[in-house]
């Protein structure tokens, strides 16, 4: 499941870290804050820029299923 929107998420050891998709890769990925505090946390949360996919170029080579009537 993608998640879009970037957001907080406590670890085991009790520090924050934030959690988002790469969009440039299509996986999840997760930011360390460096900080057990929530407030200082979510102050990071707004600063955070999620890298965002370059639009496919349209002049590029594409593969295409040619669909032959022979076959």
């Amino acid at each position: 499941m993608k998640n879009l929107v970037p957001n907080l998420r406590q670890r085991s050891d009790s520090f924050w870290e934030i959690v988002c998709t790469d969009l440039a890769i299509g996986m999840p990925q997760c930011r360390k804050t460096g900080t057990k505090d929530q407030a200082k946390a979510e102050k990071k949360l707004e600063g955070f820029k999620p890298t965002i996919a370059d639009a496919p170029d349209s002049d590029a080579p594409r593969l295409r299923c040619r669909k032959d009537s022979s076959a």
